[in-house]
């Protein structure tokens, strides 16, 4: 073994102090995290503590609702912090052992279980045959095997801090998650709470509008109860009244019985009467049109056709004639027939009643109806005929009576046939006294034959009481040779 020099015991003690003095450091860095004001957890290796600050305490989980994001910012430094200060600590002890393989850099024997130092073997020895180096040596050695190995304990400790740590900061994610879900419930529930408060008030703002309104149906109610107790004093009024009414209505029904079988009887003959007087108005109906007509019968006794309203006089329309009598001044228009002047005036300017022949065919017929006459006796009605032409044909007189006794039928009383001459000539019919009482109608009717030559005409037309002149028959033959033959045609 090489000998070591009397100076590097000297040196070994120094180191040892420096390495000694320098893990104490170490060590009294981790002691030195803490806060003297916050709550602590405290792990105790050998003759050292090593302070963990903690958000407040080593608390239970479901109190560590207030833990702040803080908290967890200071605990993930103080992780860095220790990862940082044991990888320090390997490297001054790595450094440590390559200082002291330099010091022993002269000898090539190595301290037994020394990671690279090597012992030198130089220098005096003890009585007993070893080296004073030697038990140097293992006496560093043994205090490098202390070391380390309290080295390790504290790593064994700064892991058990660190799983800790972890275990918190999982615990302080999960409450922190709890308290973000509790926060919002908290937010809903102030919401909610606002919402009841609002909810609240308006119950309350409702709940005195309801008290108002009670207190006022109080106030009604105590008025309707004293209407109702001065009602009930009205009731009772009302009843001895109603009772007393009802018996003056029984007594008024007897009396309106009695007046009302009085009132049947006396329906009754009113309603005889009323029928005795709408037979009455009737037959005053009846009498007054019957004077109307026997007035416009006496108003009418005369007529010339001068009125445009030919004196009442009307086209018979019966299906059978398909001519009309029509009313004419001066001559008619054919030649060598018809009159050239009426016989009322004897003047171009007066009017008749004529029937044109003109464009005509044989047995066409024309009626013409005189209004109403009446008379309390015997009548003659007079007219004048007017029959000129070749071809004239035959004109027929009738009478029809407007009582219910005889026929509505009109009856032949006189006819005229064949050329008569350019003249106008008189004919006169006598009407007996029950046909003038009762009324009647004269009819004229005039037949065509074939040609234009063969015009009728009448004219002034009178009616007076009494039987016509004896000079004058009912019935007046007329001129011509073919009258035999023609009266077989005689309707």
């Amino acid at each position: 073994m090489t000998v070591i020099t009397k100076l590097r015991p000297k040196i070994y003690v120094k180191m040892e102090v420096q390495t000694l003095v320098w893990v104490c450091l170490v060590l009294l860095t981790f002691c030195t995290i803490a806060d003297s004001q916050a709550n602590q957890c405290y792990i105790r290796e050998g003759q050292c503590s090593y302070n963990i600050q903690l958000s407040h305490g080593c608390q239970d989980q479901d109190k560590l609702s207030n833990v702040v994001p803080e908290n967890a910012e200071k605990a993930y430094e103080m992780s860095l912090s220790v990862k940082d200060t044991q990888l320090k600590q390997e490297q001054r002890i790595l450094e440590l052992e390559r200082r002291l393989q330099e010091a022993l850099s002269g000898s090539n024997n190595q301290i037994p279980g020394a990671k690279g130092i090597v012992i030198n073997t130089g220098g005096p020895f003890k009585e007993d045959g070893t080296r004073i180096e030697i038990g140097l040596l293992n006496t560093l050695y043994s205090q490098f095997t202390e070391l380390r190995t309290e080295l390790n304990a504290t790593k064994i400790a700064l892991l058990r801090s660190q799983a800790a740590l972890n275990q918190t900061q999982r615990a302080l994610n999960i409450t922190e998650a709890n308290l973000l879900i509790t926060t919002q419930k908290l937010i809903r529930a102030d919401r909610r709470i606002d919402f009841l408060e609002d909810e609240n008030r308006r119950l309350k703002l409702r709940l005195q509008e309801v008290t108002f309104q009670l207190f006022q149906t109080k106030t009604k109610l105590d008025r309707t109860i004293r209407k109702l107790f001065r009602a009930e004093l009205d009731l009772g009024v009302a009843r001895k009244e109603n009772e007393e009414l009802r018996k003056e209505l029984i007594h008024t029904r007897r009396r309106a019985h009695t007046l009302e079988t009085r009132l049947n009887q006396t329906v009754t003959q009113y309603r005889i009467l009323l029928q005795e007087h709408e037979e009455l108005n009737v037959t005053l109906q009846e009498t007054r049109l019957k004077l109307i007509e026997c007035y416009n019968s006496k108003t009418t006794s005369f007529c010339g056709f001068e009125d445009p309203g030919i004196c009442g006089f009307t086209q018979e329309r019966n299906g059978t004639d398909s001519l009309d009598w029509w009313r004419r001044s001066k001559a008619t228009p054919s030649a060598l027939t018809g009159p050239s002047t009426d016989q009322t005036c004897n003047s171009p300017k007066g009017y008749y009643l004529y029937i044109e022949a003109s464009a005509r065919g044989r047995g066409q017929k024309a009626r013409v109806m005189s209004p109403k006459y009446y008379g309390y006796g015997a009548q003659c009605f007079e007219f004048y005929f007017h029959m000129y032409g070749r071809n004239t044909g035959t004109l027929n007189v009738f009478t029809r009576g407007t009582d219910q006794v005889e026929a509505s039928e009109p009856v032949p009383v006189w006819r005229a046939y064949g050329n008569q001459g350019d003249v106008w000539t008189k004919a006169k019919l006598d009407i007996d006294a029950r046909s003038a009482f009762f009324g009647y109608q004269v009819v004229f009717e005039g037949i065509l034959e074939t040609g234009y030559q063969g015009d009728i005409a009448i004219d002034s037309i009178k009616v007076h009481d009494g039987l016509c002149s004896v000079t004058d028959s009912l019935y007046k033959k007329p001129r011509g040779e073919d009258y035999d033959e023609h009266f077989e045609d005689y309707p």
